[in-house]
Order: structure tokens, then sequence, then C-alpha cells
């Protein structure tokens, strides 16, 4: 399994969403872990390139869309992966022009960093981050 630090993950939340606020406590950081691909149930593989409708057809509808292109899946898990680094039990999907750009195992601080600073524009239909 690929892991990208945090500072990888912050720049592609940056360029959505702004400069970067303060580091949250200790007890509270943030933890991104950067995946090639996610396995689900019968061995199908969902990775960088996929279409937001085979994401559909293997995850299910995600639990929460912070965007059009940033869905949620809260508490996945993958056969493949052994353990959950951090408590990284939720999946971050992050598309551009409707294909998977990313994949990221986060945790819940890293949700709630991604929702207070993912602005509402105008080409996400409205959609406000929900916790």
């Amino acid at each position: 399994m690929k892991t990208a630090a945090l500072p990888g993950f912050v720049a592609l939340l940056a360029a959505l969403a702004g400069p970067l606020a303060a580091i949250p406590a200790i007890n509270s950081t943030p933890a991104v872990y950067r995946v090639s691909a996610v396995a689900v149930r019968g061995g199908t593989v969902v990775r960088a390139g996929d279409s937001a409708v085979t994401v559909v057809a293997h995850l299910g509808q995600p639990e929460q869309k912070m965007s059009r292109d940033i869905w949620i899946y809260r508490q996945f898990r993958s056969p493949e992966e052994r353990h959950y680094q951090r408590d990284c039990t939720t999946l971050v999907v992050t598309f551009r022009d409707g294909r998977v750009t990313y994949l990221d195992r986060v945790n819940d601080p890293a949700v709630r960093w991604l929702a207070a600073h993912l602005p509402t524009r105008p080409d996400t239909d409205g959609i406000v981050a929900q916790q």
C-alpha cells in the first residue's frame, strides 16, 4: 500500500480550499494515507482513473459528498488492508473531470479539517459539508 504524508494531502486541499489553518491539538491531528487502489468484495479494485459510475457500482453511494468531486465513505474496510493506521477508517475519493484522481485513507480529524476548509462554490451546486 502506498502512503503519503499529511503535506501531500494538505497541498491538494489547499488548492481546493485556500490557506492552511492552525494545526489542531496533538490528540486530534489529521492523518492521511494515500493508497493507489482499494479492494472491495469479490476482489474488485477501485483505482485512480476509474469513473464515478464505476466507483458507485463497486462501493455504493457515498455516505457524504463534500462537493461534486469529494466523496466520503466512513468505516471503509478493505479485505486487502490488514491494519488501519491512526484510525484512518474513512475513504476519501477525489475526482477530476468525472474520474478518480486520489484515494486517501483518513481519520476523523482529517475529515473535520476538510469540512472546515472546503468552501461552498457555485460549481458544487450548493453542497455543504455535513458533520
